[in-house]
Protein backbone atom coordinates (compact mmCIF):
# COMPACT_ATOMS: atom_id res chain seq x y z
CA UNK A 1 0.00 0.00 0.00
CA UNK A 2 1.55 3.36 -0.99
CA UNK A 3 2.46 5.74 1.78
CA UNK A 4 0.04 8.58 2.25
CA UNK A 5 1.61 11.96 2.64
CA UNK A 6 0.43 13.87 5.65
CA UNK A 7 -0.79 17.34 5.01
CA UNK A 8 1.85 19.76 6.21
CA UNK A 9 0.85 22.59 8.49
CA UNK A 10 4.12 24.37 7.91
CA UNK A 11 3.78 27.90 6.64
CA UNK A 12 4.09 28.65 2.94
CA UNK A 13 7.06 30.63 1.64
CA UNK A 14 7.18 34.28 2.60
CA UNK A 15 4.97 36.48 0.44
CA UNK A 16 4.89 40.25 0.31
CA UNK A 17 1.59 41.78 1.32
CA UNK A 18 0.63 45.43 1.51
CA UNK A 19 -2.07 46.18 4.05
CA UNK A 20 -4.44 49.12 4.05
CA UNK A 21 -3.71 51.31 7.12
CA UNK A 22 -7.08 50.46 8.69
CA UNK A 23 -6.39 46.73 8.27
CA UNK A 24 -2.85 47.16 9.61
CA UNK A 25 -4.18 48.93 12.71
CA UNK A 26 -6.68 46.11 13.27
CA UNK A 27 -3.90 43.51 12.96
CA UNK A 28 -1.79 45.46 15.47
CA UNK A 29 -4.75 45.60 17.87
CA UNK A 30 -5.41 41.88 17.44
CA UNK A 31 -1.75 41.08 18.13
CA UNK A 32 -1.84 43.19 21.30
CA UNK A 33 -5.03 41.49 22.54
CA UNK A 34 -3.61 38.03 21.81
CA UNK A 35 -0.42 38.88 23.70
CA UNK A 36 -2.35 40.37 26.62
CA UNK A 37 -4.21 37.04 26.84
CA UNK A 38 -0.91 35.19 27.22
CA UNK A 39 -0.45 34.04 23.63
CA UNK A 40 2.93 34.13 21.92
CA UNK A 41 1.52 36.11 19.00
CA UNK A 42 3.78 37.40 16.26
CA UNK A 43 2.46 39.74 13.58
CA UNK A 44 2.00 36.71 11.29
CA UNK A 45 -0.04 34.94 13.98
CA UNK A 46 -2.27 38.02 14.29
CA UNK A 47 -2.75 38.22 10.50
CA UNK A 48 -3.69 34.54 10.36
CA UNK A 49 -6.06 34.93 13.34
CA UNK A 50 -7.87 37.81 11.63
CA UNK A 51 -8.11 35.88 8.37
CA UNK A 52 -9.39 32.82 10.22
CA UNK A 53 -12.08 34.97 11.87
CA UNK A 54 -13.16 36.28 8.45
CA UNK A 55 -13.24 32.79 6.96
CA UNK A 56 -15.25 31.38 9.84
CA UNK A 57 -17.72 34.30 9.74
CA UNK A 58 -18.27 33.73 6.03
CA UNK A 59 -19.13 30.08 6.70
CA UNK A 60 -21.83 30.85 9.25
CA UNK A 61 -25.41 30.04 8.29
CA UNK A 62 -26.50 32.99 6.20
CA UNK A 63 -22.90 33.94 5.47
CA UNK A 64 -21.55 37.43 5.92
CA UNK A 65 -23.86 40.22 6.98
CA UNK A 66 -25.15 42.67 4.42
CA UNK A 67 -23.04 45.38 6.08
CA UNK A 68 -19.87 43.30 5.69
CA UNK A 69 -20.63 42.42 2.07
CA UNK A 70 -21.22 46.09 1.28
CA UNK A 71 -17.98 47.14 3.01
CA UNK A 72 -15.97 44.59 1.03
CA UNK A 73 -17.70 45.61 -2.22
CA UNK A 74 -16.98 49.29 -1.52
CA UNK A 75 -13.35 48.48 -0.77
CA UNK A 76 -12.65 46.43 -3.91
CA UNK A 77 -14.43 49.01 -6.07
CA UNK A 78 -12.39 51.92 -4.65
CA UNK A 79 -9.99 52.16 -7.58
CA UNK A 80 -7.70 54.78 -6.03
CA UNK A 81 -7.12 52.63 -2.93
CA UNK A 82 -6.68 49.45 -4.98
CA UNK A 83 -4.21 51.15 -7.36
CA UNK A 84 -2.21 52.48 -4.41
CA UNK A 85 -2.01 49.02 -2.83
CA UNK A 86 -1.06 47.40 -6.17
CA UNK A 87 1.59 50.05 -6.75
CA UNK A 88 3.07 49.57 -3.28
CA UNK A 89 3.05 45.78 -3.74
CA UNK A 90 4.84 46.06 -7.08
CA UNK A 91 7.42 48.38 -5.55
CA UNK A 92 7.95 46.01 -2.63
CA UNK A 93 8.27 42.98 -4.92
CA UNK A 94 10.77 44.81 -7.12
CA UNK A 95 12.92 45.95 -4.21
CA UNK A 96 12.92 42.43 -2.75
CA UNK A 97 14.07 40.84 -6.02
CA UNK A 98 15.08 43.48 -8.58
CA UNK A 99 16.83 41.07 -10.96
CA UNK A 100 13.62 39.13 -11.54
CA UNK A 101 11.86 42.29 -12.67
CA UNK A 102 14.50 43.77 -15.00
CA UNK A 103 13.52 43.82 -18.65
CA UNK A 104 14.83 45.67 -21.65
CA UNK A 105 12.74 47.29 -24.33
CA UNK A 106 14.34 47.72 -27.73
Amino acid sequence: MPEQKQKSHIAQPVKAVVLHPIISDYIDHTQKVLQENGNDASYSVAVNAVLLMAIMESKRPGGLSKETREAVKDFVEDQSTIQELVSMESELSFSANPKARVCYIS
